[in-house]
């Protein structure tokens, strides 16, 4: 009940011409008919990201899979390549306010709340992001991340928060 694919930076998850369309023209025919069900992604990578994506092919495979990241049994990790040298593990516990018509997420200052209205009344969620660095050289940190929870931009609005953009990151850095 499950496709996975490695995606390359540059392409869409959604929208057309996506990683999505051609996943359905895959599927066409194939997959279980539902009047509730259709094939989809199970997660999001942002359009310049590559890594694996896990795409649902039947309504038990999008099940399992929901259940596994809801009680932990998967989890996601990334390589990025971070501004400045990041001399030791860090641990970023962020509010975090998703601005839709900006399409950017903010981190909110120190002492906002979970659940807090920010300007424009979206909700402040919690963000936790752990990063450890691997290397370093020239002003720049190979980091391993890993996301104790998923919000849109996360580690892209806490990374330049905390002082180490992803590198070449126009939209954050």
């Amino acid at each position: 009940g499950l496709l996975g694919l490695n995606k390359p930076a540059g392409t869409a998850v959604h929208g057309p011409g996506s990683l999505e369309d051609a996943v359905l023209a895959h599927l066409s025919g194939a997959s279980e008919t539902s009047l509730s069900f259709r094939p989809g992604p199970l997660h999001r990578l942002d359009q310049p990201t590559s890594g694996l994506i896990f795409f649902s092919t039947n309504l038990r495979g999008a099940q399992a899979f929901s259940r596994a990241l809801r009680e932990r049994r998967l989890g996601k990790r990334y390589f990025a390549v971070l501004e400045g040298l990041l001399e030791r593990e860090e641990i970023w516990e962020d509010q975090l306010v998703r601005d839709r018509r900006a399409g950017r997420t903010e981190v909110l200052g120190a002492a906002a709340q979970a659940g807090e209205a920010a300007p424009g009344g979206a909700k402040a969620l919690r963000a936790g992001t752990s990063v450890r660095p691997l290397a370093a050289a020239k002003g720049f940190t190979l980091a391993l991340v890993e996301l104790g929870t998923g919000r849109t931009h996360q580690i892209r609005a806490q990374a330049a928060a905390h002082g180490h953009a992803l590198a070449g990151d126009r939209k954050y850095g």
